[in-house]
C-alpha cells in the first residue's frame, strides 16, 4: 500500500513539474517579446527554445528535489493515503447541499437587502 501511494505520489509530483515547466515557459517567453528580435536568438538558437529547455530543467529539478526530500516524500505519501479515503457524495446529497447553498444565498441576500435600505432611509432621515 505504501508503496503504491509513493508511486503515486511520484508521479503527481513529476505531473506537476510538468505544468509548471510549461507554464515558466510560457511566462519567459512573453517576457524574451518584449525585448527587441535581435535578443530573439541566442547563439544560432532561438530564444524561446532554449528558455524551454530552461523551464523543463528547472521542473524536473524541482520534482527530483521535492521527490528526494525526506518530509515532503512522508507528506505526499501520507496525502495521497488519507485522498483513497475520500468518497464521494451521492446524487442525492448533492441536490440537498446545493439547495441548502441556493436557499441561504437567498436568505442572506434578503437580510442584506433590508439592512441596505434600512441604513439608506436612516441617512435620508439624517441628512
Amino acid at each position: 500500500m505504501a508503496v503504491e501511494n509513493r508511486k503515486i505520489f511520484t508521479y503527481s509530483v513529476f505531473a506537476a513539474a510538468a505544468v509548471v515547466g510549461y507554464i515558466l515557459w510560457r511566462f519567459l517567453a512573453s517576457l524574451v517579446e518584449l525585448f527587441p528580435p535581435e535578443y530573439g536568438v541566442v547563439f544560432g538558437f532561438p530564444t524561446t527554445n532554449l528558455l524551454a529547455l530552461v523551464a523543463v530543467v528547472l521542473a524536473v529539478a524541482a520534482a527530483q528535489y521535492t521527490r528526494r526530500n525526506e518530509k515532503a516524500n512522508k507528506f505526499g505519501v501520507e496525502v495521497v493515503g488519507e485522498l483513497k479515503k475520500v468518497t464521494l457524495p451521492s446524487w442525492k446529497e448533492i441536490k440537498g447541499s446545493t439547495l441548502i447553498v441556493v436557499v441561504m444565498t437567498v436568505v442572506v441576500s434578503l437580510i442584506l437587502f433590508v439592512f441596505d435600505k434600512l441604513f439608506d432611509w436612516s441617512l435620508t432621515l439624517l441628512w
